[in-house]
């Protein structure tokens, strides 16, 4: 043989570098790069004539989504779609998603009054593609309140992006029982005198961003309720509404654990004319809970009735009880925080009579009137430290 023999120590380091090789492609996450499947609503009977009830369509498109191993997308095409109250129920045995490019409206009554489109039990959402979903706004009153536009119960590990909510019955998005969700480049609209058309309300949830979005209803723009914790809220323009709010809380008669908001920042966000900027409010009741480690940093408020607002006796329906709330309000700052007051009184911090409120900052706060008086600040029960500009002066 004119050829030379390898010897073991020169072809042993191939054989490692293949059995390398080898146990990198078998590891290898195909499904993170491949395309997803599509299941196009339209292939179930869906009719985009704006009048056809296509609710069975759109649920046999999520249902045969959910049993696909691997990336499915529901995918609603350009047109008008209406459907009734529907259910899209997980687990699913892959990541799901739902991309909207038409436009969905519900019938003037839904089946369920108090419910449209609700997504739960799902690990790993993705709800997107620049469609739009149309609640038709008011509709006359049931013994139901009306329906919530869009529910996100129990889901784990979501994107909710690049979506319009306009004209809700109700909230437009609803958070419940869920955990690392992602909402950015949202636009959410209902007219400022349409009631309880909360723009994003969370209840019961963690590690939710919201982010990019333009919010403008008849009630809260964001609202953060019990059981949340690690909410982040930035580069949002709010107007018209009732500002961000924490809470309500404190009205029903529950355990305490149900009662808790914690580590919640909100930043770099502005507000247009509404009734309230950022708020804290605890109904004056027996309930205990507690509200702890809050940041409100780079606020600009403009034309803004209550700027700066923690209500520790809120009672929009009376009779209203007498009682000093039960919620303790600790470790909350505001942080550069600027702009203009449509009232007199721009920083109000009327805290409980039983616990008062500990350990607020107030740091570089630059407020105005609207017609270019000073404004003032009011203060009840309330205990902390002022740094940098105060204007108005501070009453801590």
């Amino acid at each position: 043989m004119g050829g030379k023999m390898l010897s073991l120590a020169t072809i042993a380091p191939l054989f490692l570098l293949l059995a390398f090789v080898g146990a990198a492609i078998a590891d290898f996450n195909y499904d993170a790069y491949s395309y997803p499947k599509v299941f196009d609503v339209r292939r179930y009977g869906a009719k985009p004539d704006g009048k056809s009830d296509s609710s069975e369509a759109f649920l046999a498109a999520w249902n045969d989504a959910c049993q696909y191993e691997g990336k499915a997308r529901v995918v609603v095409p350009p047109g008008e779609y209406v459907t009734d109250t529907i259910l899209f129920l997980g687990p699913c045995k892959g990541s799901m998603g739902f991309i909207m490019k038409g436009r969905l409206t519900p019938p003037d009554r839904l089946s369920h009054s108090d419910e449209w489109i609700t997504f739960r039990y799902v690990n790993g959402l993705l709800v997107s593609g620049h469609g739009t979903f149309d609640g038709k706004g008011y509709v006359a009153p049931t013994p139901k309140p009306p329906a919530i536009s869009l529910r996100f119960e129990f889901i784990n590990d979501a994107v909710i992006s690049h979506i319009r909510s306009l004209n809700s019955r109700n909230a437009h998005f609803q958070l419940f029982g869920s955990n690392k969700i992602r909402m950015h480049n949202l636009l959410i609209r209902a007219p400022g005198n349409s009631p309880n058309t909360d723009g994003i309300k969370i209840g019961a949830s963690t590690d939710v961003h919201v982010t990019n979005s333009v919010i403008g209803t008849g009630d809260d723009c964001i609202s953060i309720l019990g059981k949340s914790s690690d909410i982040y809220v930035s580069q949002v323009l709010c107007g018209p509404g009732h500002g961000i709010s924490v809470g309500s809380m404190g009205f029903y008669d529950n355990n305490a654990e149900n009662d808790v908001v914690t580590d919640v920042t909100v930043t770099d966000c502005t507000f247009r004319g509404t009734s309230d900027g950022v708020r804290i409010k605890t109904w004056a009741t027996a309930n205990a809970g507690l509200v702890r480690n809050l940041t409100f940093s780079n606020i600009h408020l403009d034309s803004v009735d209550n700027p700066i607002v923690i209500d520790q006796e809120y009672c929009p329906y009376p009779p209203c009880k007498q009682v000093p709330s039960r919620i303790r309000i600790e470790d909350v700052t505001y942080d550069n925080v600027w702009g203009t007051s449509r009232t007199a009184v721009a920083v109000k911090l009327n805290c409980s009579k039983m616990y008062g409120c500990k350990g607020l900052v107030l740091r570089d706060i630059n407020m105005v009137q609207k017609n270019g008086l000073d404004a003032v600040s009011f203060c009840s029960h309330a205990v902390g430290a002022t740094h940098g500009v105060q204007k108005p002066s501070p009453c801590l």
